[in-house]
């Protein structure tokens, strides 16, 4: 039994000395150059990420202070330059954090015992501690909050566990953290880990309000598992499978079973999970490696008995490597990460478009979020047939529909294939990661390049390929989520319209007719991205040999972006629309 009132004392004095030992922390910053560096990274956040100035400044101190509080090295050399001038109490503190120094720790709730106080449980090591935390306390009474598991910089006081700052907070169990920390530090224990990896940390907190998405009783999973295979052929699975090929590299789709998959142990999961199951092969077809991606734990094992029934030498273990609940799976699909599956990931998106049953995830804005929060319940799991019952949830509510102005009808292309959805979803890689287009760079698109551009950019362009030199024009010039979209929207016109001259503003035209959103958000107004882009086209991609310009334009034809470009050789002899082969 926890005498409370005498440890809510030991708290009191604890963070009293904590708030003092803060008075030392700029001499002691003066001394680390890159935490320095990297405090002012996460501050410069603030001017691109919508979250409130002093969120960012209170990252900022929490990094601080993990860095200092978790190394007895620095507290040891911090208490023998303040030992003169510091109070007894700060030199006891500091003295017992130099023997027990701060750590992080994932937790969630087990008990609530009152006045702020709570047993929880680590969710990392299994163990239980006793904390006192007056801001978890308050996140309790938030339904935003409330019974999440949370990531805190502790520190002991001889009686308990005392937060460090406002506890961070998700849905996550603790194997999609150390599987994310394991992307940028493999083999790191979590307190270095979080440190190392402290911005990237910070990615996480777009996800934080994100419940634990099931079906039932089953949570929806992306599980991933590598294996290689010299020699293969999707006919010895049996059942019927969808395949795409793109160079070296196909992608396999389940689609039906066989007969003499009802042999295999545990068969029920198929008519089980029936509306929630995918199981995705890709292969290289030069190198035989191989990877299984499924929706759930136990259609992988599922699948994993058919692959070693049908080839014994390969024995894929019971449970997959990677195994990450559906919220991280969302973050780790619209970032640059460095993901076990990246080799297949062009085709690997471009199979959610080609699949007539993918799984439903609802659009996370942040109205959806709060539809999200409302389903949930206090053990903040949300059922997606909820979720699809909703009459929002086959709509794109959240999303500009662009209204082309009377002024603008005549800017309008027609006689063209203007780029199905499925299409344009797929606007979002670089084109050496392209699935959209087929890049042909050979001597010949070379010289037309250098000769167009007088040989201003050879050097640049044998350095990195025509390829990253044209997607450098693009993320050079706009935010990341925007820059690519632009770029192979571009691209897909000016490969259909640029044989004949037409005008850069209907090129900019048609790109804000796709996808309005995001680019209303950043400029606004109609008139703002029109001039904008047309700007870019002449400034930009006509002087590095994309297109060329009918004449030179007039002042007031640059502003209105009424100039007319065509595609070049350089560009027509470099860059083709992509085949898909489906089978």
């Amino acid at each position: 039994m926890y005498n409370l009132k005498e440890i809510k004392k030991t708290c009191d004095l604890f963070f009293k000395a904590y708030q003092s030992y803060d008075d030392f922390i700029p001499d002691w910053l003066d001394s680390k150059p890159p935490l320095r560096k990297t405090v002012r990274a996460i501050l410069s956040k603030a001017d691109t990420v919508d979250l409130p100035e002093d969120f960012w400044k209170a990252q900022a101190s929490l990094y601080i202070d993990a860095h200092m509080l978790t190394d007895p090295k620095s507290i040891r050399k911090m208490l023998k330059e303040v030992e003169p001038f510091a109070s007894e109490d700060t030199r006891k503190a500091l003295a017992f954090w130099a023997d027990n120094p701060g750590f992080w720790c994932f937790y969630a709730i087990k008990e609530t015992l009152g006045d702020d106080f709570f047993i929880i449980e680590d969710l990392v090591t299994g163990q239980t501690h006793l904390l006192h935390s007056s801001d978890i306390g308050y996140m309790q009474t938030d339904v935003a909050y409330r019974n999440k598991h949370y990531l805190s910089l502790m520190l002991f006081n001889g009686s308990c566990l005392q937060a460090i700052g406002f506890p961070k907070f998700n849905s996550l169990p603790a194997s999609d953290l150390q599987f994310f920390l394991s992307l940028f530090s493999p083999g790191l224990a979590l307190s270095p880990a979080i440190n190392r990896n402290f911005i990237r940390l910070l990615d996480l907190e777009s996800i934080s309000s994100l419940p634990v998405f099931v079906e039932g009783d089953v949570a929806l999973k992306q599980t991933w598992q590598s294996f290689r295979l010299k020699d293969f052929s999707i006919f010895d699975l049996e059942g019927t499978w969808d395949s795409q090929e793109k160079g070296r590299l196909q992608i396999y789709r389940f689609v039906q079973e066989a007969a003499s998959y009802a042999s295999l142990p545990n068969f029920s999961v198929l008519e089980a999970e029936r509306g929630i199951l995918t199981a995705t092969l890709v292969r290289d077809n030069k190198s035989g490696e191989m990877g299984l991606l499924t929706s759930t734990d136990t259609s992988y094992t599922l699948f994993a008995l058919l692959l070693n029934r049908s080839y014994p030498e390969l024995d894929l273990p019971e449970k997959p490597s990677v195994s990450i609940s559906l919220g991280l799976s969302l973050l780790l699909s619209e970032g640059t990460y460095p993901l076990p599956w990246n080799k297949f990931k062009g085709l690997l998106d471009a199979q959610d478009e080609y699949d007539d049953n993918p799984i439903p995830v609802p659009e996370l804005t942040p109205e959806r979020l709060q539809e999200l929060l409302d389903l949930s319940g206090d053990d903040n799991h949300v059922d997606i047939r909820d979720v699809l019952s909703r009459p929002t949830a086959q709509k794109q509510a959240y999303q500009d529909t662009y209204q082309v102005d009377p002024n603008d009808k005549g800017f309008e292309m027609f006689d063209w294939p203007v780029p199905p959805l499925g299409i344009q979803d797929l606007f979002d890689s670089t084109l050496n990661d392209s699935v959209v287009f087929e890049v042909m760079e050979d001597k010949r698109s070379l010289d037309l390049f250098n000769t167009l551009t007088n040989g201003s950019y050879a050097n640049l362009i044998e350095q990195d390929g025509l390829a990253s030199f044209i997607t450098s024009l693009f993320a050079d010039a706009y935010p990341e989520k925007v820059s690519m979209f632009l770029m192979n929207a571009f691209l897909w016109s000016l490969y259909y319209k640029g044989s004949s001259w037409v005008p850069a503003r209907s090129y900019a035209l048609e790109i804000l007719k796709m996808k309005s959103y995001p680019l209303t958000p950043i400029y606004f107004e109609r008139e703002a991205f029109l001039q904008d882009f047309t700007s870019f086209i002449k400034r930009i991609l006509c002087t590095r040999g994309l297109c060329s310009l009918a004449k030179r334009p007039s002042p007031e034809e640059v502003r209105l972006g009424t100039f007319t470009i065509k595609g070049s050789d350089a560009f027509y002899s470099l860059i083709r629309p992509g085949e898909y082969r489906s089978y």
